[in-house]
């Protein structure tokens, strides 16, 4: 499991749920795509479309991306607009399951 993911986060320890990134695309069947661990131990997901795959591969980036906004938001919320924090609060709550 990466470090970044059982850091405090907003008051809490974050966790994961998902199957730890990173994602990897692959080519799957009849031109579609594929989404799994780099050693193929686990799919994701399968039967896409490549501009999904790229998207839900990303997905485990994204997110650290987003805890780690939110943690500096956390230490300097007056450099953020109110939508924005309800915005990355929102996304982070939605991608982990967590009750916004």
């Amino acid at each position: 499991m990466k470090d970044h993911l059982n850091k405090p986060c907003g008051g809490g320890v974050m966790t994961t749920q998902h199957t730890p990134g990173p994602w990897e695309v692959r080519d799957y069947e009849l031109g579609l795509k594929a989404i799994s661990t780099p050693n193929i131990k686990h799919y994701i997901a399968t039967e896409i479309d490549a501009a999904d795959a790229r998207l839900i591969a990303a997905s485990p980036d994204l997110l650290a991306a987003l805890e780690v906004v939110r943690e500096y938001m956390d230490h300097a919320a007056d450099q953020f607009s109110y939508e924005d924090i309800v915005q990355i609060r929102a996304a982070i709550a939605k991608a982990t399951g967590e009750i916004a």
